[in-house]
């Protein structure tokens, strides 16, 4: 989980998930869950991927997570 830059809020938190395979689980079966089980302003936004961006050592890349969630901003903000 990173933030993700808001114009409303500052930050909200954006969840990158990998998914086990043949799950049928969705962003909106994970959004639903958390919106009946975190407080509303800990509810993060999902996206799904095929894999975390690793270092060699196996340590999750965070900020290829960070940029890829300034991207998103970006792109949600253009399209407003």
């Amino acid at each position: 989980v990173v933030p993700r830059p808001d114009p409303a809020r500052g930050q909200v938190p954006l969840a990158f998930v990998v998914l086990a395979p043949d799950t049928a689980t969705t962003a909106d079966t994970l959004r639903d869950w958390s919106k009946e089980n975190m407080a509303s302003y800990k509810v993060p936004e999902f996206e799904i991927l095929e894999e975390l961006p690793m270092t060699a050592t196996g340590k999750i890349r965070k900020g290829e997570l960070f940029d890829r969630a300034a991207a998103i901003a970006a792109r949600q903000e253009a399209l407003r």
